[in-house]
């Protein structure tokens, strides 16, 4: 199968060449590598870094950058129309994200089935030690890691409105080439619908491990799990419609499960949202950027795996 890539980048100084650089070491075995298409509208010096990775690097770069911020579904559908025509299925990663190794071939992999369009990874929260000091810090960081721990369970249940809630997914080409996304806040949870509307399955791939940087913030905590609400709020028709809607029991149960391994995270998220009414700003496709996840090294995934092994 070949292979484009794709990222939607603003002000990812921090993170970006980290990313590119996990793209270089990616064991794709008998898949190819077609392009690497960034779309970018970033006002710090993120062009400058792809810019310069892309002169001494292995692999195909394409930089699409914009003076103006125009949303990440704006980036997706830049990505999708420039796919190459060689491409059979289009990758997409968070800016902010290290995916292990082997990430970019299981989801292309699962792929390989015909009647699949569209494959969503694991994403995994990486606690960065030298950076969880004080009692916020702490409170948004373990919360964020049961959350992710709740979610994975809730995917595993099966094809529901949070398969594709993640930072990393597969398209099929001719899927990505067909849809262009309206400006709305859950653009994976539209493309996962538009899949299953075009008679494709959905698959979540939970070896495809995608490794990220949870937010440091309460604040910035709520603002991601606000964002989340309102744009599921936006898509419940098509939800329903689909009838992917999970039943509230499904998930308190998949809740309580997560809360017996994590009781401690399960605590960290209750006070997170004591203090949800003082975080009540307005929420836009053009959200608001949590500084506090950004920086995530290659480095620091190493340490993690070293202490999970």
């Amino acid at each position: 199968m070949r292979i484009s890539i794709g990222i939607p980048s603003y002000n990812e100084q921090d993170s970006i060449h980290s990313l590119l650089r996990a793209l270089e070491l990616q064991h794709l075995h008998d898949h190819e590598l077609v392009e690497v298409l960034i779309s970018d509208d970033s006002s710090d010096s993120t062009p400058d870094v792809i810019k310069d990775y892309s002169c001494r690097s292995t692999l195909s770069i394409r930089l699409m950058h914009h003076d103006e911020r125009r949303g990440a579904a704006s980036a997706w559908n830049e990505i999708f129309a420039n796919l190459s025509g060689r491409s059979d299925a289009v990758v997409l990663y968070d800016a902010d994200v290290i995916p292990a190794r082997d990430a970019t071939m299981l989801l292309a992999s699962s792929m390989e089935d015909e009647h699949v369009g569209l494959c969503a990874a694991n994403p995994v929260p990486v606690h960065v030690s030298h950076s969880t000091s004080g009692y916020s810090r702490r409170i948004a960081a373990r919360a964020s890691v049961f959350n992710s721990a709740w979610l994975r369970r809730v995917r595993l249940l099966g094809t529901n409105q949070y398969m594709a809630m993640g930072r990393a997914m597969a398209i099929r080409s001719g899927i990505a080439r067909a849809t262009r996304i309206p400006d709305i806040i859950a653009i994976d949870l539209y493309m996962q619908c538009v899949t299953l509307e075009m008679g494709y399955h959905v698959r979540y791939i939970d070896d495809a491990l995608v490794w990220f940087k949870p937010v440091e913030s309460v604040g910035e905590f709520i603002q991601q799990v606000r964002r989340a609400m309102i744009g599921h709020r936006e898509l419940r028709d098509l939800i329903d419609r689909l009838n992917i809607r999970l039943p509230l029991r499904s998930m308190l149960a998949e809740g309580i499960k997560a809360a017996r391994e994590d009781p401690m995270g399960l605590l960290m998220l209750a006070l997170a949202y004591t203090l949800y009414p003082f975080h009540t700003g307005p929420i836009g496709y053009r959200w608001s950027v949590a500084r506090s996840s950004k920086g995530l090294s290659l480095q620091d995934i190493e340490e993690y795996r070293a202490l999970h092994v």
